[in-house]
């Protein structure tokens, strides 16, 4: 994952960071790959949300979950 140009973005990718010094290299691989979708469904869908503090569980998280269900 890029250290992408807003706070969200970056606050995923510190994370990421952070449990890549304690996780297997695939388990941190499938989670890179989930933020990354995350975040381009977040860009798509809801591009005004570019603050973790903007995050909600409803609308963000659940429509994520169900687009995320539908492929």
């Amino acid at each position: 994952m890029k250290h992408g140009s807003n706070p969200l973005q970056r606050a995923f990718a510190a994370k990421l960071r952070l449990l890549a010094t304690t996780l297997q290299p695939g388990t941190t691989s499938g989670y890179r790959r989930t933020a990354r979708l995350f975040l381009e469904f977040l860009r798509n869908r809801f591009p005004g949300v570019t603050q973790p503090c903007q995050l909600e569980r409803d609308p963000h998280v659940c429509d994520a979950s169900r687009a995320h269900r539908g492929h």
